[in-house]
C-alpha cells in the first residue's frame, strides 16, 4: 500500500456528508492550474447536483469572475448567468477577483458540509495551483482538511519546500526487510531462495512494486519467462494483453500526463470510439498511473521512440 492508497483508505471512511475535492499533479504537465483542475471539476459537479436555491445561497456576494478563470464552472447555470464579459482584465487582477469569489463559495459550502481537499503528488504542483491551494483553502479561514501526498526522494523547488514546511507532515517510509518478507508471505508467494531475495531487493521496500513481483512469482513466471527485475515483470504484464491494449498502455506510460482519448486514438490509428472501447478498465489505468515511472523503463527503446513520435504527431 503506497501513500496514495493510504489516503484513499482514509477518505473511504470519512462521514457521509463529507465533500472531498481531489486534485492531482503530473510531472510533465505545465498547464496553469493543472494540479487543481479535477478539484474544480469536482466542485462544479457537486454544484450541479444541488437545488437552485442552495446554489444561490452559496453564490451570495456574486461570482462574476470565477468562470472566467475556471470555465468549467460555467456548467452551473447560476454561475454562467452571473458571468460578466467586459474588458479583458490584467491576469493578476482577474486571479485575485476569482480567488476572492471562490473563497466565498467554499467558505459557505464548508458551513454545511465537512470539506476535505486532497492533492496527490504535490511535488509536481504548478505555481498557479499552489497559489490557489494556499490563498483559497489554507490562509483564507475556510474550514477544511487539506491532505496531500508528496514524494520525498527528490529535491523540491524552493516555493514548494517552503509550503510543505508550513504543514504537518507524516513520513511513510519504505518497508523494512522484515516487513517486505512478511508482505511476501502474506500475499501468498511460494518462491524461496535466491530469486525471492533478488525480488525483495528489486522492490526496494516499495509495496506496490513488491506486489507486482509477488504476482509474477505466484503465476510461476518469476525466473522462468521473467527475471526478478521489475521492468521485466511489468513488460511481461503488458505482453499479456492484445496488441491494441499493449499500444495503449505503452503510450499512457510514456506520456507522463493525462492524454486525451483522441490523441491516443490518432496515434494508434484507430477511431476515437474504438479507442475508448478497447482501453483497459479504469482500475487498470489507475495502476498504470502509479507505476508509470517503472513502465517507461520497461518499454523497449525502439518502441519508446516510435510511440513518442506517434503521440507528438497526433497531438
Amino acid at each position: 500500500m503506497g501513500k496514495s492508497a493510504l489516503v484513499e483508505r482514509l477518505l473511504a471512511e470519512v462521514p457521509a456528508r463529507t465533500l472531498v475535492l481531489r486534485g492531482r499533479c503530473y510531472e510533465q504537465e505545465s498547464v496553469p492550474f493543472g494540479g487543481v483542475d479535477s478539484l474544480i471539476d469536482a466542485l462544479s459537479e457537486y454544484l450541479l447536483g444541488l437545488e437552485a436555491s442552495d446554489v444561490d445561497r452559496l453564490l451570495a456576494g456574486g461570482v462574476s469572475n470565477i468562470a472566467k478563470m475556471f470555465p468549467v464552472l460555467s456548467r452551473v447555470p447560476l454561475i454562467a448567468e452571473q458571468r460578466v464579459d467586459g474588458p479583458i482584465l490584467n491576469p493578476l487582477t482577474l486571479r485575485e477577483l476569482a480567488f476572492r469569489e471562490l473563497v466565498r463559495v467554499v467558505s459557505a459550502l464548508s458551513q454545511s458540509r465537512t470539506l476535505v481537499v486532497y492533492v496527490d503528488d504535490l511535488q509536481w504542483v504548478d505555481a498557479d495551483s499552489l497559489a490557489l491551494i494556499r490563498d483559497v483553502f489554507l490562509s483564507s479561514g475556510v474550514r477544511c482538511l487539506f491532505v496531500a501526498t508528496l514524494r520525498s526522494d527528490s529535491a523540491l523547488p524552493p516555493d514548494i519546500e517552503t509550503f510543505v514546511e508550513s504543514l504537518e507532515t507524516i513520513d511513510v517510509p519504505r518497508l523494512t526487510g522484515d516487513e517486505s518478507h512478511a508482505l511476501w508471505r502474506a500475499l501468498g508467494a511460494a518462491q524461496d531462495g535466491a530469486l525471492r531475495e533478488e525480488a525483495l531487493r528489486e522492490a526496494g521496500g516499495h509495496p506496490l512494486f513488491l506486489a507486482e513481483l509477488v504476482r509474477s512469482a505466484r503465476a510461476g513466471k518469476l525466473g522462468v519467462s521473467a527475471t526478478a527485475r521489475l521492468q521485466d515483470v511489468l513488460w511481461e504484464r503488458i505482453l499479456e494483453r492484445d496488441p491494441a491494449e499493449q499500444r495503449f498502455l505503452e503510450m499512457t506510460a510514456l506520456a507522463g500526463a493525462p492524454t486525451p482519448y483522441a490523441v491516443v486514438a490518432v496515434a494508434r490509428r484507430r477511431r476515437v470510439l474504438d479507442a475508448i472501447g478497447r482501453a483497459p478498465r479504469r482500475a487498470a489505468r489507475a495502476r498504470v498511473a502509479r507505476r508509470r515511472g517503472a513502465l517507461r523503463g520497461a518499454v523497449p527503446r525502439p518502441r519508446t521512440r516510435s510511440r513518442h513520435g506517434a503521440c507528438a504527431r497526433a497531438g
